[in-house]
């Protein structure tokens, strides 16, 4: 089993869970305000439903504390102690108190890989030919890094899609390809071929068309983006319950 086959496994347990037990503890299905108003239920953790930050809000965190993002990222990618978390579903970097300093400050409950190894020209087969040589699970000084978000502020449980929703940011430690709509992952080195892309928008303060219009009525699970920075987003995901 992989990493993010466990993962996903241990998502789906507990997402289906605490679809049973939200209608049968009386909670509202009425969504919050973006200010982040919301009523909550006490499942052993604290679970909100409501709506999700907006955008500018979290650009504006983004830009007021960019020194702090910058100095995780560097964290991120020269400490090389990890411990397994089973709490954030990852590794994390060793915790030293600077770095639960910065995550606190920053305001996201860790840090976490989106396992690929980004390089130089990651579209170019001949470049890309080296990833080869490197341990995808240990190169993290070209990790794409997820800032895992934060349980009470950017993560909601949404009954107008019957999912969980959450928000976060996410670097690329390159220029990454935004073309066509979408957010290119580095090629295969083995073949050559695409790996992974994903919708970018310009705004993702409203749910994706294709999220709220679907035949089973519940979103894919699936991520989304809006570029920041030539290197730094926002992403939103979903997971239905």
């Amino acid at each position: 089993m992989t990493i993010r086959s466990y993962r996903r496994g241990a998502a789906v347990a507990c997402l289906s869970l605490l679809a049973a037990l939200v209608p049968a503890l009386g909670i509202s299905q009425t969504e919050g305000k973006s200010d982040g108003g919301s009523e909550r239920a006490q499942l052993g953790v604290e679970v909100q439903i409501g709506e999700l930050p907006r955008d500018q809000e979290m650009i504006s965190h983004f830009k007021a504390n960019r020194s702090k993002f910058d100095e995780l990222v560097r964290l991120y990618q020269t400490d090389t102690r990890r411990v397994w978390r089973k709490e954030k579903g990852n590794l994390q970097p060793f915790e030293t108190d600077e770095y639960r300093r910065l995550l606190k400050e920053v305001g996201v409950d860790g840090l976490g890989s989106d396992d690929f190894v980004w390089l130089a020209n990651p579209y170019n087969k001949d470049a890309m030919s080296k990833a080869k040589e490197l341990n995808p699970f240990s190169a993290f000084a070209h990790h794409g890094i997820f800032f895992n978000a934060n349980r009470n502020k950017h993560r909601k449980l949404s009954p107008r899609l019957r999912a969980m929703v959450w928000k976060a940011y996410f670097y690329v430690p390159v220029p990454p390809r935004v073309d066509g709509g979408r957010l290119w992952w580095p090629i295969s080195p083995v073949d050559g071929e695409p790996t992974r892309s994903a919708p970018v928008f310009s705004s993702l303060d409203e749910f994706p068309a294709h999220w709220l219009n679907t035949k089973s009525g519940k979103p894919p699970w699936e991520c989304v983006y809006r570029q920041v920075e030539s290197q730094w987003f926002l992403k939103m995901c979903a997971y239905a319950v």
